[in-house]
C-alpha cells in the first residue's frame, strides 16, 4: 500500500517508509516528563527505542491497535489488509512544528492520497504483511 500512496502523494511532501513503534500510553510513553506525573520514568524510553532500534520513524498508539486487529482477524478465507499513515506535525527531535497553512495543505493532500490509496488497492490480495507510512 505505501507504493500507492508515495506515488498518490508525489513530491508534495516528504514519504518515509519505516518501522513504527508502540507504546501503552500516549503521554509518558513519548518521552514526555511532567510534575503532574509523579512517579514516571520514562523520561528517557525515546533514547532507548532509537538505540535499540534505529529504523523506528514515528511512535504512536493508533496505527499498532489497527494493525492488531487486522491481523487477530485475517484469515485465508476472510484476508484483510491494513496500513496507517500519519501526519507528522511536531518533530520532537528538532523540536520544531509545520505552521498552520503547511498544516491545512498535508490534511487534504495527504488525505486524498488515502482516499486513492484504498481505491486503488487491489482487494483480495491481502496478505496480512505488516507495514506503515509515515509522512
Amino acid at each position: 500500500m505505501s507504493k500507492f500512496v508515495t506515488g498518490s502523494l508525489g513530491a508534495a511532501f516528504p514519504v518515509v517508509c519505516g518501522i513504527n513503534a508502540t507504546a501503552t500510553s500516549f503521554y509518558d510513553s513519548q518521552g514526555r516528563t511532567s510534575a503532574k506525573f509523579p512517579g514516571d520514568r520514562n523520561g528517557t524510553l525515546l533514547d532507548a527505542i532509537e538505540a535499540a532500534l534505529p529504523a523506528v520513524v514515528s511512535l504512536e498508539m493508533e496505527t499498532h491497535t489497527l494493525m492488531e486487529l487486522a491481523a487477530a482477524a485475517h484469515s485465508a478465507e476472510h484476508p484483510i489488509a491494513a496500513c496507517g499513515a500519519a501526519m507528522v506535525v511536531w518533530n520532537r527531535h528538532t523540536k520544531q512544528s509545520i505552521d498552520h497553512a503547511q498544516l491545512v495543505v498535508m490534511e487534504v493532500l495527504g488525505g486524498r492520497a488515502a482516499l486513492e490509496t484504498l481505491a486503488a488497492y487491489p482487494l483480495g490480495k491481502a496478505t496480512g504483511a505488516r507495514a506503515e507510512l509515515t509522512a
